[in-house]
């Protein structure tokens, strides 16, 4: 994961310890204990980050959300699909098919009222 999109696993972030935590600022931008499991970000790239972190902006609507960029550890990030593909017929289609991606596409596909999809 270098750029593009990922999902933050909220569980996971409130989990970590040490130098890990996440800033009081950056857990508010992903959410508080309401929120979804998953918290949809955008990736970018810092070639002065630490190799086990990345710089991610939460994304809700197609607009970026909260204050700015920070750093997450690679430990709390999944793969995500581009936001285009949130309405596709065949969920083999994907590119990547993990828990928050599978949500994220029955939303998108019950909310369009296209309530079946197809797996293969």
């Amino acid at each position: 994961l270098v750029e593009g999109y990922a999902w933050v696993d909220r569980a996971l972030v409130n989990s970590l310890k040490g130098a890990d935590k996440l800033s009081s600022a950056a857990l508010r931008q992903l959410g508080d204990s309401q929120s979804p499991p998953f918290a949809f970000v955008r990736l970018f790239p810092d070639l002065t980050a630490p190799s086990d972190k990345r710089r991610v902006r939460p994304v809700a609507e197609g607009t970026f959300q909260g204050d700015g960029p920070f750093l997450v550890p690679l430990s709390v990030l999944l793969p995500a699909n581009q936001p285009e593909h949130n309405n596709v017929d065949d969920v083999t289609s994907l590119s990547h098919l993990n828990e928050p991606c599978l949500i994220r596409l029955i939303e998108a596909r019950y909310a369009s009222g296209q309530i079946y999809t197809r797996a293969g």
